[in-house]
């Protein structure tokens, strides 16, 4: 009989500990941190290496990292998402995924779907929109100081798993 007590009292309180909190990505530094925290050309070099390409203009500098294109699947996608709303001009769209342990995320500057369902209408759900994304960083310098960046495809902040307290629902 004390057996049994004692799995329940066990029981009890391994089920107690484990209900209030779950597992959840939180950002430690987001990626406009970690591009902001780039100041000096000797940084650049030593985080990303000789630039891709070099453009001058004037005292300005800019310096180019090419990474190349990634395709991009986002699953269970619209139509509408892919190729434009209703009354857009534009037909690019942004999707993200994670490649070589950094998220990818950015505009696309092309789009293919498979397996549509149902109709033309471009409301129609899609099951998968593929998307090339050009991935890059471009900073600018003025003599050995960054004053300015952009980024496309690529995410260097730094996030870790976490656990944290589930919401009293109502």
């Amino acid at each position: 009989m004390k057996k049994m007590y004692l799995m329940v009292l066990v029981l009890s309180i391994t089920l107690l500990s484990s209900c209030g909190a779950k597992m959840a990505m939180v950002t430690i530094t987001s990626h406009q941190q970690a591009m902001d925290s780039y100041k000096t050309a000797d940084q650049l070099i030593k985080e990303f290496g000789i630039p891709t390409s070099k453009r001058v203009d004037g005292e300005l500098e800019e310096w180019n990292y090419l990474f190349g294109v990634k395709t991009v699947t986002e699953k269970k996608a619209s139509l509408r998402a892919a190729f434009g709303g209703n009354k857009s001009k534009s037909s690019s769209s942004s999707a993200s995924a994670t490649a070589l342990g950094k998220s990818v995320s950015g505009n696309s500057t092309g789009s293919s779907t498979s397996e549509t369902s149902g109709g033309g209408s471009a409301g129609a759900s899609a099951q998968s929109v593929s998307q090339e994304i050009k991935t890059f960083v471009k900073f600018t310098l003025k003599g050995n100081e960054v004053i300015n960046w952009k980024s496309n495809g690529v995410d260097y902040g730094s996030y870790e798993m976490r656990e944290v307290e589930k919401e009293n629902r109502k």
